[in-house]
């Protein structure tokens, strides 16, 4: 007896097309789920853009105040800020001298530093730039014209109080207090609005680490 071998029927027309609507539905939710994966990065790059001269401005700031040294002695200069009122806003302007040289240990210059902070008119009429300067040759008789470095754009107002154990203070002088550092700090920044939103305001609190020896309660 001849036995013929099994012949398998082809795919139907009607399963072809069942197949390929399978697929194409495991295909769209592929890439919809890659679509939202993507967004989802490219969100998360733009805030970590949008917040990263934030939090650099806020180190920076923490840093050199919380370091600020009592201006006794010959390389620390006087505690100064003074403040001035814009409408609603400030725009105040202090200046110290900071114990950070010491945190680059490939730095040659001293461990002194002095810091300026002070906010500098854009051409945009209203919107300021946040401006850093510091100087790291105090005993220099000749100082080099100071490099401007802009922490944070589009700002309208900038305001530091400062504790002095009771009360706050919108300004200091150093001269008037006994060569004395306030206690602490209050920060407060306010910026402009953008076209698509308003940034939040930053409000930072640094307590100031050093005290001369006469200072009350204080540490040398």
């Amino acid at each position: 007896m001849l036995y013929r071998p099994r012949q398998h029927s082809p795919f139907t027309l009607i399963e072809l097309l069942v197949a390929a609507s399978a697929g194409a539905v495991l295909l769209t939710a592929l890439l919809v789920a890659l679509s939202g994966a993507w967004r989802l990065q490219e969100q998360g790059d733009r805030r970590e853009k949008a917040e990263t001269p934030l939090d650099a401005a806020r180190q920076c700031l923490s840093r050199d105040l919380r370091y600020a040294v009592p201006p006794t002695g010959l390389l620390a200069g006087a505690f100064a800020a003074q403040t001035e009122a814009a409408g609603d806003y400030r725009h105040d302007d202090a200046q110290w001298v900071t114990a950070i040289g010491a945190s680059n240990p490939e730095a040659t210059d001293g461990d002194l530093v002095s810091v300026h902070y002070y906010l500098k008119e854009t051409e945009e009429s209203g919107v300021l730039h946040l401006v850093r300067t510091e100087n790291r040759h105090l005993l220099a008789v000749e100082v080099a014209a100071a490099v401007e470095v802009v922490m944070l754009e589009g700002v309208v107002s900038f305001a530091v109080d400062w504790y002095d154990g009771d009360t706050w203070q919108e300004s200091w002088d150093s001269t008037a207090h006994e060569n004395q550092l306030p206690e602490a700090a209050w920060v407060q920044l306010r910026f402009a609005p953008t076209d698509r939103s308003s940034p939040p305001p930053l409000d930072l609190i640094v307590a100031l680490d050093m005290r001369t020896l006469s200072a009350a309660g204080g540490n040398p």
